[in-house]
C-alpha cells in the first residue's frame, strides 16, 4: 500500500503518523531528507516546493508527498533508481522504504534558498505558483495556502514586487483582507 493510500484510511495510525510529521520525523520527513541528500550527492540542481516549502517557509502543513522542482525529469528519474525508488508515474517515483511518493516538475530550481540544508523555491516563487494553480476552482486549497502563508509567515506586502503582475494584484488582494480580518477569525 502506498503512503497517500495508507494516510487516507484515517484512523489512529493516520493520526500518529500527522503527528510525527508535524514532530518533523515522520515518512514524509525522512523521504525529503533522502531525497535531497541523494540529488545533492548526484549534482543536480533541485528546489523543493509544494507542501514541503510552505513548511520550511513557516506555515505548518501535512502532506503525504514531496515536490521537487528540477531541470531534467527523465534523467533524475532514473538516476534515483539505484538508491532505493521506483517509478510510478510520467513524474514521480516512491520511496521503496516509506512508500511515500516523490512527484518532480520541470521548473527552475535556481528560484531557490537553503533553509536548514536544503534547497527550497523561494517564498515569492512559491506564492507564484500557489496563485497559478489556486486560480482553478478543483485547486483552490492553494490559494488558502497563500491565504495561510500571510497569516502565519506575514511577509510584507511589498513582496508582491517580486510576482507578475497577475499574482501581484491577486496577493495584494489577499494581504489585504487577511491582515485586515480581526486576529480572532484567524
Amino acid at each position: 500500500m502506498t503512503f497517500e493510500g495508507a494516510m487516507e484510511k484515517g484512523g489512529g495510525a493516520a493520526v500518529r503518523e500527522a503527528s510525527r510529521f508535524l514532530n518533523g520525523t515522520g515518512a514524509v520527513h525522512l523521504t525529503l531528507k533522502k531525497v535531497t541528500a541523494t540529488l545533492q550527492e548526484l549534482g543536480v540542481p533541485y528546489a523543493v516546493c509544494g507542501a514541503m516549502a510552505l513548511n520550511a517557509h513557516g506555515y505548518r502543513r501535512c502532506t503525504v508527498d514531496v515536490d521537487v522542482a528540477e531541470s531534467d525529469l527523465s534523467h533524475v528519474k532514473t538516476a534515483l533508481l539505484p538508491f532505493g525508488y521506483q517509478l510510478t508515474g510520467k513524474r514521480s517515483v516512491r520511496d521503496l522504504e516509506t512508500a511515500v511518493t516523490l512527484d518532480l516538475y520541470a521548473g527552475q530550481p535556481e528560484v531557490s534558498q537553503w533553509i536548514d540544508g536544503i534547497c527550497y523555491v523561494t517564498l515569492a516563487s512559491l506564492i507564484e505558483v500557489k496563485i497559478k494553480l489556486g486560480a482553478h476552482p478543483a485547486w483552490i486549497k492553494h490559494l488558502a495556502d497563500v491565504q495561510e502563508l500571510i497569516k502565519h509567515v506575514q511577509p510584507p506586502r511589498e513582496l508582491s514586487l517580486e510576482l507578475s503582475d497577475e499574482a501581484r494584484e491577486v496577493f495584494e488582494r489577499q494581504w489585504d483582507l487577511v491582515m485586515s480580518s480581526p486576529r480572532e477569525l484567524w
